[in-house]
């Protein structure tokens, strides 16, 4: 059973870890300080259709340059790293900066997939990718590659 005291001694706790988020560890905006990059962490959907899978990303403001998608030993791995303009004239103020550099790493592992044949788009910021299943043959089995 929780007390009174319980709940005092964890509110007494978190006051206690105020001081970290006033000291740069976040600025009003909720994110980082401005000079450091943000590495973000964007939302995907893995899909399992009958014939392939499909995984979606969320990419708000990349470009097809800033991607690097590969597929290897059951692996598909996307990264992205997007630069902050540096149109920046001498003497420009800002009154306030959002826009940041980010950059981000993901990995799944997805087996049974016909490697040459996966395909990725990217339209109005969302990134889509198709990794077709192997074709299986008509007993069912996965077709085995022989080796001479």
């Amino acid at each position: 059973m929780i007390t009174y005291n319980d709940l005092e001694k964890g509110a007494e706790f978190m006051r206690s870890l105020m001081p970290m988020f006033d000291n740069g560890f976040l600025n009003d905006t909720g994110f980082w300080d401005d000079s450091r990059e943000f590495a973000f962490v964007p939302k995907v959907d893995v899909k399992e259709l009958s014939d392939s899978y499909e995984v979606v990303f969320d990419l708000p403001g990349m470009k097809k340059d800033d991607l690097s998608i590969s597929y290897s030993d059951d692996v598909l791995t996307v990264e992205a790293k997007s630069e902050k303009s540096s149109d920046e004239k001498e003497g420009d103020v800002y009154l306030r900066r959002e826009r940041f550099s980010s950059s981000f790493k993901r990995q799944f592992v997805i087996r049974g997939v016909d490697e040459k044949a996966v395909k990725a788009s990217l339209k109005d910021g969302v990134l889509r990718i198709t990794l077709p299943k192997i074709k299986e043959n008509a007993d069912g089995s996965v077709r085995r590659i022989q080796i001479d």
